[in-house]
C-alpha cells in the first residue's frame, strides 16, 4: 500500500447544483484525489435525500481512500477487469 497517500481532505464533498434547484438542490460527491497520479469518483447523492456526510462515513471513506489510492497499476487494472471499479476518461 502506498504510505504517502494524503488522507487530509481527500474524501470530501463538493456541490454540484441542479438546474434551478439552487444551493440546496445539488448534489454531495465523493471523490478520492491525489495530486498528478489517479482520482476515484465513489458515491453522490442528492442533497434533498441526505444531509451531511456522517463522521463515522467519512472514516470509512477515507480508510478506502488510503487503500483504493495506493493500489498498484496491475491491482487496479484487475479490479477493473473483474467489474470492481469502471474506468472512465
Amino acid at each position: 500500500m502506498c504510505e504517502d497517500v494524503s488522507v487530509w481532505g481527500v474524501a470530501e464533498d463538493a456541490l454540484s447544483p441542479l438546474a434551478g434547484g439552487g444551493k440546496s438542490g445539488g448534489y454531495r460527491v465523493i471523490v478520492y484525489f491525489k495530486s498528478e497520479y489517479r482520482s476515484f469518483f465513489v458515491y453522490g447523492y442528492a442533497k434533498s435525500d441526505m444531509g451531511n456526510i456522517r463522521p463515522t462515513d467519512l472514516r470509512g471513506f477515507k480508510e478506502a481512500a488510503k487503500i483504493d489510492l495506493g493500489l498498484t497499476e496491475v491491482e487496479l487494472e484487475l479490479r477493473i477487469r473483474r467489474g470492481a471499479f469502471k474506468e472512465i476518461f
